[in-house]
């Protein structure tokens, strides 16, 4: 019974660990997707430039990136701590 409290008790910090091993995980992926995008896709896609201009031109619009005004990075909107509605 005294084991199974303490294994409740540290269930949070357990998982906020575990969490935290993922999101590692996933920046080391993410990484990695972005040097075989930068480096290695996008070099490519250079060589094929004067044979197939087209389809490099739709490939490079495909490939900007696109900041959607519902997708948040940081505080609020204009910098503020908490955003309006947010408790």
């Amino acid at each position: 019974m005294r084991d199974d409290l303490k294994t409740l008790q540290n269930a949070p910090r357990t998982a906020i660990v575990e969490r935290k091993g993922m999101t590692a995980s996933l920046e080391q992926l993410e990484d990695a997707m972005d040097s075989l995008l930068y480096d290695t896709l996008d070099k490519l896609v250079n060589v094929l430039e004067p044979q197939h201009p087209k389809f490099c031109a739709q490939y490079r619009t495909a490939r900007k990136i696109v900041d959607y005004k519902g997708k948040s990075n940081g505080p609020g909107e204009n910098g503020e701590e908490n955003p309006a509605g947010a408790k």
